[in-house]
């Protein structure tokens, strides 16, 4: 449920700034996209350690930020490209958010299960191996 906390905040925060940026400073779709994308994965990052994941102390390069942030990187590099392909074709503001949005969910699903259920699985919550009856 922290997780989809995050996700549901960070999704108002990135698109809010993607549309900022496309439809009120009427910047191209791929770049108003790429400073969207960086500038909310920053508090994602932050509320997903401290809050989701619960980490503390000294981040950890090879568990925490390098799977997270190749994860980000994969979202900024699906989502512009959607972004872009649309933004060309169509001059619908919606469109563009619907294409950053649905890059989105793609990447939150695989982040979901690489981080979370891979990286930093609670040791009470691992699966009890099944025995079979004889």
């Amino acid at each position: 449920m922290r997780y989809c906390g995050v996700s549901v905040f960070n999704l108002f925060f990135g698109q809010s700034l993607l549309f900022f940026f496309h439809s009120i400073l009427d910047w191209p779709g791929w770049i108003a996209n790429i400073t969207a994308v960086m500038i909310s994965a920053v508090p994602a990052y932050l509320l997903s350690r401290h809050w989701v994941w619960g980490q503390r102390g000294r981040n950890s390069f090879k568990t925490e930020v390098l799977p997270f942030w190749s994860m980000a990187f994969l979202g900024l590099v699906i989502s512009t490209v959607a972004v872009a392909i649309v933004d060309e074709h169509s001059d619908s503001a919606v469109a563009v958010q619907l294409a950053s949005i649905a890059s989105f969910f793609v990447v939150w699903v695989l982040k979901f299960f690489v981080l979370d259920r891979l990286m930093w699985r609670d040791a009470d919550t691992t699966p009890v191996a099944a025995t079979k009856s004889v």
